[in-house]
Formats: C-alpha cells, structure tokens, sequence
C-alpha cells in the first residue's frame, strides 16, 4: 500500500482524491504533494473537449474524474 511522504499532520493527505490514491497503490508507491499535483495535471490535460472529452485515465471516464481532481490541484498547487 502506498502512503504519502509527509509531514505529520499535513492536511493535503486526507485530501488526495480516492482515484489517485488508488492509483500509486495499484504502483506501490509512495507519493509527495509534488507528485499528486503532477498526476492531477496530467488528468485536466486530458480533459480537452471538456464535458466531450471521450479520454479516459486509468480506465475511468475523465469528466467523472474532473471535480476532486480539480479542487484538490487548486487547492494546493502553490505548495508545490
């Protein structure tokens, strides 16, 4: 299973979208802030035709994926 390299008590932890978290599981990897936001980035590239968009990352529909991925890059993009 992987866990975030993180402070203790970093908020940014319990926050990480389910989708993401699922897929550096699926890695075993542990992951850093950094390197969440690079995924979320690289999910909203593929969201180019917006609610259109017939991409899919790891199997999942992206518009499904769009609100927490989102809201969690906005969030704490500037940390990184």
């Amino acid at each position: 299973m992987a866990n975030a390299n993180a402070k203790k008590g970093a908020k940014w932890v319990e926050q990480v979208p389910n989708h993401i978290k699922e897929w550096f599981d699926q890695k075993d990897k542990d992951y850093t802030l950094e390197e969440v936001i690079n995924v979320c980035g690289d999910i909203i590239k593929l969201y180019d035709n917006g609610i259109e968009t017939k991409n899919k990352w790891n199997g999942i529909d992206v518009p499904n994926l769009m609100m927490s991925t989102v809201t969690f890059y906005n969030k704490f993009k500037r940390y990184v």
